[in-house]
């Protein structure tokens, strides 16, 4: 049993429609060039052939080669052998040898590049101390280049009335503060640290935005409104509320996003017929309210509007000058401003350029 393409006895035999015997290797390899029997050259596909299962008994037995039937040539075998194993490992000596010399020049390389890392930071650090102590003595110039007044025109000074104001309510204020002595009923420090919580305000803003930006308590000489304060909050909203008889007095929609600011006062530019007005910040707008109590209905107050005023950017804090006139303002983008409570408008607005936020 021979295989007809080599002439050997096949490891894999298989046979043809034609009965001609073939190793599986060989004729597969033939019909994927030729797709034809190579003895008939007959149309011939892998399907057709079958393989044949041999038995136990039947098993082929390779014959050894002659070259392996005399202790010569099995030593030759041997010695080729073993040259090959040789020569395997002094290759695999070589490719060691050379991976060991990429990993040291890439170490040295590593090296070389954190040494120059080190010293452009070095250099980067005096560059930075030297800057600073420029900056420290041309301080005095890069102040006055900072400041710009976002009006047209390039006067920069308040109007006179309001100046005058101004220097009028510094004035009577230093006076009095040089006369003024400490009062009898202010706290000391043991009676401090003996206070108490007396009230707790829950659930005054929303609960799927929580959370309270700012607060502040209205200081009225009427006793009956001194526990008034109020609050805002991230869902854009601002509410008064009485610590003392712990209810919502009121409240109002300052924004979509959030109210940044609020600030309870009574000015004097309004008058003391209401209880109270509170300014809020909120979508780049700042709004005057004002808490009057309802004639009609005795202990309901009401909330109205005054006025709006459009911003530049967020503004994030304010507050009522001593004087009761005016309002300040601080925004996002570096920039203050000063607003007069009785109209609404603004007076003067002024731009830090040198601040980042």
């Amino acid at each position: 049993m021979f295989c007809s393409i080599s002439g050997e006895v096949p490891q894999v035999p298989v046979v043809s429609p034609n009965g001609h015997l073939y190793e599986k290797s060989f004729i597969l390899k033939y019909l994927n060039d030729y797709k034809k029997d190579p003895v008939t050259s007959d149309p011939l596909s892998p399907e057709q052939l079958v393989d044949l299962k041999l038995g136990t008994s039947m098993l082929i037995v390779t014959p050894r080669p002659p070259t392996a039937n005399s202790l010569p040539s099995l030593l030759s075998l041997f010695q080729n052998e073993w040259d090959s194993v040789v020569l395997e490992t002094y290759q695999l000596k070589q490719q060691y040898n050379q991976v060991r010399q990429e990993l040291s020049n890439a170490y040295y390389e590593v090296d070389a590049a954190k040494r120059v890392i080190a010293r452009l930071v070095k250099e980067r650090d005096e560059a930075r101390s030297a800057l600073a102590e420029v900056s420290k003595s041309l301080g005095a110039v890069m102040q006055n280049d900072e400041m710009e007044v976002d009006e047209t025109g390039n006067d920069s000074s308040l109007p006179k009335n309001v100046q005058s104001r101004l220097e009028d309510v510094s004035a009577t204020l230093s006076n009095g503060r040089i006369k003024r002595k400490k009062p009898a009923s202010l706290a000391s420090v043991d009676s401090l640290s003996s206070y108490s919580v007396i009230a707790t305000l829950q659930g005054l803003h929303t609960a799927s935005n929580p959370g309270i930006l700012s607060l502040d308590l209205l200081i009225s000489e009427n006793e009956n409104y001194s526990d008034l304060s109020i609050t805002a909050g991230k869902d854009g909203s601002a509410h008064i509320t009485s610590w003392r008889a712990n209810k919502n007095i009121g409240s109002v929609k300052v924004g979509k996003k959030c109210a940044q600011a609020v600030w309870f006062d009574v000015p004097k530019s309004i008058g003391n017929d209401n209880l109270g007005s509170f300014f809020t910040t909120g979508d780049k707008v700042v709004k005057m309210w004002e808490l009057t109590e309802e004639k009609e209905k005795a202990g309901k107050r009401k909330v109205e509007s005054l006025w709006n005023l459009k911003s530049g950017d967020e503004t994030i804090a304010i507050a009522v000058h001593p004087s009761g006139n005016y309002l300040l303002s601080a925004a996002t983008n570096a920039s203050w401003g000063i607003i007069d409570i009785e109209n609404g408008k603004s007076i003067k607005n002024i731009i830090n350029k040198s601040s980042n936020s």
